[in-house]
């Protein structure tokens, strides 16, 4: 049924992330009930590790979570579990960035979303019937408006801010690393610059350049962590010269692209993955 959960310490999570002809078009909710090891400060940090606690995780960074001691579980599904325009709509807001590290910390669990995500396990681990699947879309979408900070309201779902935000997710993820001028992306949507400004604060609030920058830094980590390419052929693939690269990775991750390498993949240690 395109929506997938398992326990973090089962083996079956390997096999199935393996088995996906294209991992990108899955979206990850980690739900951490309980760290199982003292991990280091940085460590913590880095990964957001902590008991309690609902990670938004790009899906480069599965293999990492799963190999790590925690309790909880792993929820993955595809855009086709959505049943409406208005589900996938929302799935693209709540997923559509993370932070420059490929996660979305949502915070500590709240008496709500527990009580959401422990109906949504049981209905899913049920015998099923016709209702099943209806009821998971029902629960999925209340955890998401539970869980994010976008401005999904009423008055937006029919907002022209809501649609020219939406048609920039699928812009943005097709051309991020090509065309980073705002006038392209307005130009393709049919609005002014200002129009695109507005929407993107108000739908996500972040700038324009904020959200190109975590795009950029998400796929330079996939291929500094998981791949041997060389700092300058990741800079050039991502439309930056070599100078700028380290300059843009050392401001926003605070460590230059050579140090982050090292860094993740010790994070990465014993993670077999094919970028």
């Amino acid at each position: 049924m395109e929506f997938w959960i398992f326990a973090l310490n089962n083996p079956e999570i390997c096999h199935f992330y393996a088995a996906q002809a294209d991992n990108t078009s899955l979206y990850y909710v980690l739900c951490i009930e309980e760290c199982l090891e003292d991990f280091t400060f940085e460590k913590r940090k880095v990964m957001h590790l902590r008991d309690k606690c609902l990670l938004l995780i790009d899906h480069y960074l599965v293999p990492i979570f799963c190999q790590l001691p925690l309790k909880g579980y792993l929820i993955a599904l595809t855009e086709a579990f959505c049943e409406s325009d208005i589900h996938k709509a929302l799935l693209k807001l709540v997923f559509f960035y993370n932070a420059p590290e490929g996660i979305r910390d949502l915070g500590a669990l709240n008496e709500a979303q527990e009580k959401c995500l422990n109906n949504i396990y049981k209905e899913y681990h049920s015998t099923g019937d016709d209702l099943q699947i209806p009821i998971i879309r029902s629960l999925l979408v209340n955890l998401f408006l539970l869980s994010t900070e976008t401005n999904y309201n009423a008055p937006l779902k029919a907002g022209h801010l809501l649609t020219h935000a939406l048609q920039f997710t699928d812009l943005v993820n097709e051309c991020a690393f090509q065309e980073r001028k705002k006038s392209f992306y307005a130009h393709k949507i049919g609005v002014t610059e200002t129009t695109l400004i507005k929407a993107l604060q108000v739908i996500f609030n972040r700038t324009f350049k904020e959200i190109l920058i975590y795009k950029t830094l998400i796929e330079a980590m996939k291929m500094l962590v998981f791949t041997d390419k060389s700092i300058t052929q990741i800079a050039h693939e991502l439309n930056y010269d070599t100078s700028n690269f380290n300059k843009l990775v050392l401001k926003w991750k605070g460590m230059s692209p050579k140090d982050l390498r090292v860094n993740y993949r010790k994070l990465a240690e014993h993670v077999e993955y094919n970028y």
